[in-house]
């Protein structure tokens, strides 16, 4: 492919490979542009080839939450992402070569496209992520509705130790939005915390008990309200198509997410 068909194929945003090994890729799952390689040996990966797996997403959230620790090493970060020194070295090289992570001189990596990889974390939460974690739908008993039970949800989590994400979360960390419903992030005690709320199971409930994974779900807001991190709040919103919450979930990136791009 000629010089100036690659570059007008670029401009425009149009993917394409050819036989001699250029290639332009760019999508919410990669994003890779190899132009005049032709290395057998470093085939591009796809996402046919990398699966984003449970591990491998809360190895990502950590990453996207603390961009700085990947100057640490790989000892120091293991404890945090409860992965093998091993495993963690492998998956930065796949997100090296799908063009996430870029390297530096001394072997370290910095995150190239942080945005990009927002993204397609976003997408394994919800595909992948969120589905393992998810334990119920509940709702108030006794003929309550949520405004009834709201502030007692924000005074059992300091009780019972779990993080508020969702809606009620949202509201809490932005004082914008009127909640309407909660998604519960705790350990293993979500029958206990149902009970002291006197919930029932309802599919359609506006009360979400979901696992946590790891040890870094916490957010960090100068307050004294149980909230999860930015990244969980953002995420959570992305996942319904409602104006209210999507212009939320903007006023939480420009809030407390966007600054982390600087710590690449």
């Amino acid at each position: 492919m000629s010089e100036p068909t690659i570059d007008k194929l670029v401009q425009e945003k149009i993917e394409f490979i050819d036989s001699v090994g250029n290639i332009y890729l760019n999508n919410s799952v990669v994003y890779i542009f190899t132009h005049g390689k032709h290395r057998r040996e470093n085939k591009p990966i796809s996402s046919q080839s990398f699966q984003f797996t449970k591990k491998i997403l809360e190895l990502i959230y950590i990453l996207l939450k603390k961009p700085k620790i990947l100057k640490a090493s790989l000892e120091e970060l293991a404890p945090l992402a409860d992965m093998a020194p091993e495993s963690i070295s492998e998956t930065l090289k796949q997100l090296y070569k799908l063009g996430y992570l870029q390297r530096q001189r001394e072997g370290k990596y910095f995150i190239n496209k942080y945005n990009k990889l927002l993204e397609r974390w976003e997408i394994g939460y919800a595909e992948t992520l969120r589905p393992k974690l998810f334990i119920g739908a509940y709702t108030p008993a006794l003929q309550r509705d949520f405004s009834d039970i709201k502030e007692s949800i924000i005074q059992l989590a300091k009780e019972e130790n779990f993080l508020i994400g969702g809606e009620l979360g949202a509201a809490l960390a932005t004082y914008y939005l009127i909640p309407r419903s909660a998604t519960l992030h705790v350990n293993k005690n979500h029958s206990l915390i149902a009970a002291k709320l006197k919930l029932k199971p309802s599919p359609q409930g506006e009360i979400i008990f979901i696992q946590q994974f790891g040890k870094q779900n916490a957010g960090c807001y100068n307050q004294l309200d149980k909230i999860v991190d930015p990244l969980l709040l953002h995420a959570e919103l992305l996942l319904l198509d409602n104006d209210r919450l999507q212009e939320t979930a903007e006023r939480i990136y420009d809030k407390f997410i966007l600054d982390r791009q600087q710590d690449v």
